[in-house]
């Protein structure tokens, strides 16, 4: 036996019994040298590292995979993923994947009269009849939702500046509306140009739609439609809202209550 060593873990030639050979493993699907080990796994079988106990708690088998955990394992992808991604869990059995870090955004604000002078922090006004905590009240004169906007209206407009590249990936929200008409929110993005003084067009990333209740305390669920838009640090998101079509003899509150998904 002077040409093997006894330990896993004895990699040159010299220690223990001097071969640099791992006994644990010499057989057809191990090779070694001075400076590597390698153990092919034979078809349908697996490498596996056990507790004393005779628990697995991480096994390579013959695919690639390699399976981390003991009674409730994990199966981690084989490469190594983008900028910016995590970890995420695909589904109830183990299965793991690289994934776009995720950002929830609720679009809510209104303030159109701070005081001159005034340094304190304000926060959500309570919405009433005549105070929304999100006014859109602006016209666009355009039932196209990408009618340029100036420079002054994206950046009083905008709700929420996008930190990193990404798209949208979820929408859930509810709409509070007097009317039974098809209402609409729409999320635009802008991307806006340094020292560009003129007019932007708006790019839609995602809808929310429903038919109304009928009256302000029935509260109907939005559903989304997304588009393939690639968001860009920095880009601008605008929410607008209108009635899709149809006649209504005097006028009507839109009430939508969203929570955006971007990953």
């Amino acid at each position: 036996m002077s040409g093997y060593n006894q330990g896993f873990n004895k990699m040159g030639a010299g220690s223990g019994g001097g071969g640099g050979v791992d006994s644990n493993l010499s057989n057809t699907d191990l090779t070694a040298n001075t400076i590597s080990r390698v153990y092919k796994v034979a078809e349908g079988g697996a490498l596996k590292f056990q507790t004393k106990e005779g628990v697995t708690i991480l096994l390579v088998n013959d695919n690639g995979n390699v399976v981390i955990g003991g009674a409730s394992p994990y199966t981690p992808p084989k490469s190594r993923g983008l900028e910016g991604d995590i970890l995420q869990a695909t589904n109830g059995i183990g299965e793991v994947s690289w994934v776009k870090r995720t950002e929830e955004v609720k679009l809510q604000a209104y303030n159109t009269n701070i005081p001159a002078n005034n340094l304190n922090w304000f926060y959500a006004s309570p919405m009433t009849n005549s105070n929304y905590m999100s006014l859109l009240d602006v016209d666009l004169g355009s039932n196209d939702n990408t009618t340029p906007l100036t420079g002054e209206s994206v950046i009083r407009g905008g709700y929420y500046v996008v930190p990193r590249n990404c798209e949208a990936k979820n929408l859930v929200g509810w709409l509070s509306t007097e009317t039974t008409l098809n209402c609409e929110i729409s999320i635009m993005a802008f991307t806006p140009v340094n020292n560009d003084s003129g007019n932007q067009t708006g790019v839609e990333i995602v809808k929310g739609s429903s038919v109304g209740g009928g009256n302000n305390n029935s509260l109907m669920s939005l559903a989304g439609t997304y588009s393939a838009v690639e968001l860009q640090a920095g880009d601008i998101l605008i929410p607008m809202i209108r009635i899709v079509s149809g006649a209504f003899e005097t006028p009507q509150s839109l009430v939508f209550n969203i929570t955006l998904t971007l990953g």
